[in-house]
């Protein structure tokens, strides 16, 4: 079943962050910068809380690194390739997902063991999103329209949700037990 939540006007775009340049911390009360690096443009961040650390698409570098929760021991971990798009972590099964333009890719956590997990018919995967009871990943194609899934670990079953007739582009989207929750961008 999937639950369209969020829907942009064709005349409001969504705006990035204005402070782009850090990460921080919120706890309800106050927020903490935890990175503040002029060599780092953080895309997409995806966080470990078994090891309590935060994985980060850095857009300037096209690499991907891990700090802990604190903001320290930064590590870079591996190459994304071109056009990064986002990431998310698999804690329990130790593994990584991003996406570049033409690819999803797969590898352990510390960034080796790299394999392609979805590399034809695929234009700009985002809202990449695992769910932890079927060992599926889950993603939106804003170029095709689409929302797809695939096997976590080989790639392999995959298919299309949900094909999008109406002009509208799906841009990020999360799973929860029986439900996909997209947000869309309408262009007509």
């Amino acid at each position: 079943k999937v639950e369209e939540s969020v829907e942009f006007p064709h005349n409001v775009k969504p705006r990035a962050l204005p402070s782009s340049d850090r990460v921080k911390t919120l706890d309800g009360t106050h927020s903490t910068t935890i990175l503040k690096d002029q060599t780092v443009i953080p895309l997409a961040i995806a966080c470990d809380w078994l090891t309590e650390h935060i994985y980060v698409i850095n857009k300037k570098q096209s690499n991907i690194f891990v700090i802990n929760f604190n903001g320290t021991n930064q590590t870079t971990l591996t190459a994304t390739g071109k056009h990064p798009i986002d990431i998310v972590v698999d804690p329990i099964n130790r593994v990584m997902v991003w996406s570049v333009m033409e690819a999803i890719i797969l590898s352990g956590m510390d960034g080796y063991k790299k394999q392609k997990l979805v590399h034809a018919n695929i234009e700009w995967a985002s809202g990449l999103a695992i769910d932890q009871t079927t060992n599926r990943l889950y993603w939106a194609d804003y170029r095709k329209s689409t929302i797809e899934t695939c096997l976590l670990m080989t790639g392999g079953d995959r298919h299309v949700i949900r094909e999008m007739y109406d002009y509208s582009k799906p841009k990020l989207l999360d799973v929860f037990e029986d439900s996909i929750y997209v947000i869309l961008y309408n262009q007509s």
